[in-house]
């Protein structure tokens, strides 16, 4: 089977782009021939016959909006060369499986009442009339989402059966998985802990983002900051993602934290090491269609606290995680960041058995065997 795969841009670090690799992968490995179309490719190229990474024509769009539509002609475009299926990880009109890695973006704006921004800022405007046709298109056999909240937010809003959607198991990659020795979980602990010069009792608070806005690191730096101060002087704050340190810090600063209590890192392909070395994740987000991180914290067995709005949140909360309800309320934040601290052996201990005892690799198997009973 000749399959078509699109996505925007690829970088290594980006939750869509690791899926959509996996994805790629796995039906290579089914014996499948890919190809993935994208505009820029960031980080080494896969060695895999049946994978071609093909490039489009560079973009001579201005906007980010006009980039995007214009992407999306050139899918089409090479849709016409012929394939046997097709799947589009961005909103891209007449794709056979679009894969909604985005919150519904028409309900998310009215959530939020930004009516003034739906009305008047044509990024908005754009965004919108693009999900609606990729939504609407009568070219789309199944729409491919990661929560339940997605399935009744999309029929809500464009009325759609229940039976256009596909919900798909949680997926991490796999190289992100914590050995399973616990001597060698204990000496990348130890490892990770001394390159940050983190103390054993030191308890290391984690984010994992690269939108300071969107992925609540505000709120999760301001969590710390109203600790008591016995407990805060426990605490180190870390976050690794696509950052500029400077602003991290200043950021950091503003909310009442020194440059000694906090620490900036580069992406890397994996965090694996740094779940270890954590004692606890902070994700309050005030937009997350799922959160990859969640899940992989989770199969590490760190224990978490996020927000209502994260499409991974019940999949985590059985693991005893607290899942702050919305609207956000920081005091809500500060307690449950609070407790967790007073209870941590206990939260560690219920969250690595659940992490023991489930399965969060099997996405991209799920993908390509659909992908395999929808072909013509």
């Amino acid at each position: 089977m000749r399959i078509l795969l699109s996505i925007f841009r690829y970088f290594p670090t980006g939750g869509l782009q690791k899926d959509a690799l996996r994805i790629a992968m796995a039906a290579c490995r089914a014996g499948h021939e890919v190809v993935f179309l994208t505009t820029r490719w960031e980080g080494e190229t896969p060695a895999c016959p049946r994978l071609e990474i093909r490039l489009t024509p560079p973009l001579h769009a201005w906007s980010n909006m006009a980039k995007m539509a214009e992407f999306s002609r050139l899918v089409a475009q090479e849709r016409s060369h012929g394939y046997d299926s097709e799947l589009a990880m961005n909103r891209i009109p007449g794709a056979k499986f679009y894969f909604a890695g985005d919150e519904c973006m028409a309900k998310a704006v009215s959530r939020k009442h930004c009516w003034l921004a739906r009305t008047l800022f044509p990024r908005y405007r754009a965004l919108l009339a693009q999900e609606k046709a990729t939504l609407l298109s009568p070219e789309t056999r199944k729409v491919l989402v990661i929560s339940q909240r997605q399935i009744q937010d999309f029929q809500e809003v464009y009325g759609l059966p229940a039976e256009h959607f596909v919900l798909l198991p949680p997926d991490m990659d796999g190289g992100s998985l914590p050995p399973t020795e616990e001597s060698r979980r204990q000496e990348l602990r130890r490892q990770e802990r001394q390159a940050l010069g983190l103390s054993d009792d030191t308890i290391l608070l984690l984010a994992v983002s690269s939108s300071f806005q969107l992925k609540g690191v505000d709120r999760a730096l301001l969590a710390m900051a109203h600790l008591p101060a016995e407990r805060r002087r426990q605490c180190h704050f870390v976050l690794i993602g696509r950052n500029d340190p400077a602003k991290f810090h200043a950021l950091a600063q503003k909310c009442g934290l020194s440059p000694e209590e906090v620490t900036a890192l580069p992406p890397r392909d994996s965090v694996g090491g740094l779940y270890l070395a954590a004692d606890l994740m902070l994700h309050p987000a005030r937009s997350e269609g799922a959160g990859s991180v969640l899940v992989e914290a989770i199969a590490n067995g760190l224990p978490v606290i996020c927000t209502a709005v994260c499409g991974f949140a019940p999949i985590i909360a059985p693991a005893g995680n607290p899942v702050l309800p919305e609207p956000f309320n920081q005091p809500d934040l500060d307690l449950a960041l609070l407790r967790s601290l007073d209870t941590l052996p206990a939260r560690k201990a219920a969250t690595r058995a659940f992490g023991d005892q489930n399965d969060f690799c099997g996405r991209a198997p799920f993908v390509v065997k659909l992908l395999e009973d929808k072909a013509p």
